[in-house]
């Protein structure tokens, strides 16, 4: 009687985990954890986003955040490494924080006294990674939900599974169509010039574009963000959404225009981006 009392526990805590977990649709891990000096030290980070992979986490390196995650970071929980090592062992755990910060869940401690530290770090991460075996994550998205996929950065040696995952999300995301192009070639065909941009009468404000996971953010000479451009699956064709202004991003004649519904109707500008 007390073992089964023991296993309906573990069954209710197994559920409840489960049920906090598939809250989230990303799980994102860093390239660098803070205990390190060098990014993937060790391989952690590939190991870790390959064990959390194989037990069906939507897992994603913090330098290739999608657009949709860029605008809600409540669509993710974030991975951190707890590292107390010291001069005679290797002890780690995996803790996941929401947007505030705040523990949604941690793994076990695994520790171990193995000497060459990528040896060390392999062993203790596969140990605590074991964690996540049997959690079962299901994320069922809400109908306002983006469904693009997303792409994965790997290193140079990349655990081989997670080559192989990353493969299959980058020919599924090269197959979908966020924006259908005919929809995309109106816009282009209706983009009509509203400033001559060699009036040299006007001085040019230029916007300073920095490559995101997915996408560009545009600033001004201060460093000020104006825009976050996500891409689509159409080339010169970005998305906008950001401070009331949703609409599209395209380019056309060598030429950049931002195009969205204002109060009075269409607007069109032309924007002078430097990549």
């Amino acid at each position: 009687m007390k073992k089964l009392f023991v296993l309906v526990l573990l069954f209710c805590a197994v559920n409840s985990i489960n049920g906090q977990l598939n809250d989230y649709k990303y799980i994102v891990v860093p390239v660098k954890f803070k205990a390190f000096k060098n990014p993937n030290q060790f391989q952690t980070s590939t190991l870790i986003k390959h064990f959390m992979t194989v037990e069906g986490f939507n897992v994603i390196y913090d330098n290739a955040l999608p657009f949709e995650l860029q605008e809600n970071r409540c669509l993710a929980l974030f991975t951190d490494l707890l590292d107390e090592s010291g001069l005679f062992k290797t002890k780690v755990a995996l803790v996941l924080k929401d947007c505030k910060g705040e523990v949604i869940y941690r793994t076990l401690d695994a520790q171990t006294k193995i000497k060459e530290l990528d040896k060390a770090y392999k062993t203790v991460i596969t140990e605590t990674c074991a964690s996540f075996q049997g959690l079962n994550h299901n994320y069922e998205p809400n109908s306002a939900d983006s469904e693009k996929e997303t792409i994965a950065v790997s290193f140079k040696n990349d655990v081989k599974s997670i080559e192989e995952k990353d493969a299959i999300n980058e020919e599924k995301r090269s197959s979908a169509q966020p924006i259908k192009e005919e929809i995309v070639e109106k816009v282009m065909q209706k983009t009509d010039v509203v400033k001559d941009s060699n009036d040299d009468t006007t001085e040019k404000i230029y916007l300073y574009a920095e490559a995101l996971g997915s996408g560009y953010k545009l600033s001004d000479k201060d460093g000020a963000i104006k825009y976050i451009l996500g891409e689509t699956s159409i080339e010169n064709v970005f998305l906008v959404n950001q401070e009331g202004v949703n609409g599209v991003v395209v380019k056309k004649d060598e030429k950049w225009y931002l195009e969205y519904k204002g109060a009075t109707g269409k607007i069109v500008e032309e924007l002078n981006i430097k990549f």
